[in-house]
């Protein structure tokens, strides 16, 4: 279930980029939500066969449906640029050392 949830999310962060991105890098993309690019090739298959992404002259771009499916999720509003700001301001954060007090919480825990 756990699986599916996750692939399910990386689906529509990459509807979520092709909605941002006129021009896009599949590069980048798969560097984006952490994917390698052979799984990005069968995730963009699966979504290609969904109906939610086309392809336009040897392009992909975002389908209408594909909107309409960004429009009910919770990724609708995520922006690449910001995550990538904030991931930036975090990164200066990562160096230091954590107090020996402080509580550390596993994630999913």
């Amino acid at each position: 279930m756990r699986r599916q949830n996750n692939q399910q999310f990386k689906e529509l962060l990459i509807l979520s980029y092709f909605k941002q991105h006129n021009d896009y890098s599949l590069v980048q993309i798969a560097n984006e939500i952490g994917v390698p690019l052979n799984n990005l090739a069968d995730l963009i298959e699966i979504l290609i066969e969904k109906g939610f992404l086309e392809r336009r002259d040897d392009l992909l771009s975002l389908s209408f449906s594909g909107r309409i499916c960004l429009q009910k999720s919770s990724v609708e509003f995520y922006d690449y640029y910001k995550y990538y700001n904030d991931y930036n301001s975090i990164e200066e954060f990562r160096e230091k050392a954590w107090d020996i007090d402080r509580i550390y919480i596993p994630e999913d825990f």
